[in-house]
């Protein structure tokens, strides 16, 4: 009887270590990247924004990006980038470059400024994008990069989910 109720009590106590140990990497299991909105239709000469976001995501010290898009459909305006709300007041460095057919993103935190990491969820930045002929143009986000202070990835980053958008453009109401 006795070695039965220990065997009980040693099956209890793994079962709580490892329950509290799942608890403990949950956050990450959820770590994902999103574009908001998803579906968005527009007129041709119409300007539109969309929201770049993080769920989630524990230790973030920078981030690298490509958002890709289909330059027949959408144009970049020369203002295109603003810092999202993610980063409070850490004023970050960041880094854009406009290519033919995808934004090139970076955005990290100041060392000088800032020892410590930011977690949780938020707007990481919004892009503006215009309308400027009929058809469908696919939002993704491709080449991401998540690091901690170290310039290792974040954990979780072998399973971040991403999720892109779509911006139908048509002709405007007449």
């Amino acid at each position: 009887m006795k070695k039965k109720l220990l065997l009980l009590i040693i099956s209890m106590i793994t079962c709580i270590v490892l329950f509290s140990c799942s608890k403990l990497e949950s956050p990450s299991e959820n770590l994902s990247v999103t574009i908001t909105p998803a579906e968005n239709t527009i007129s041709i000469g119409e300007s539109f924004q969309l929201l770049i976001n993080i769920i989630d995501v524990s230790d973030l010290f920078g981030i690298t990006v490509e958002v890709v898009f289909d330059p027949d459909i959408l144009e970049v305006p020369e203002e295109y980038f603003i810092i999202g709300s993610f980063w409070d007041d850490l004023q970050p460095i960041t880094c854009t470059i406009h290519e033919a057919d995808r934004l090139n993103i970076g955005i990290v935190l100041d060392n000088n400024l800032n020892d410590q990491p930011v977690n949780g969820s938020g707007v990481l930045f919004s892009v503006f994008f215009k309308g400027i002929a009929e058809g469908e143009s696919s939002i993704s986000i491709e080449n991401l990069t998540l690091v901690n202070k170290d310039g290792n990835p974040v954990e979780g980053f072998d399973i971040v989910i991403i999720k892109n958008a779509t911006i139908v453009v048509s002709s405007p109401a007449v």
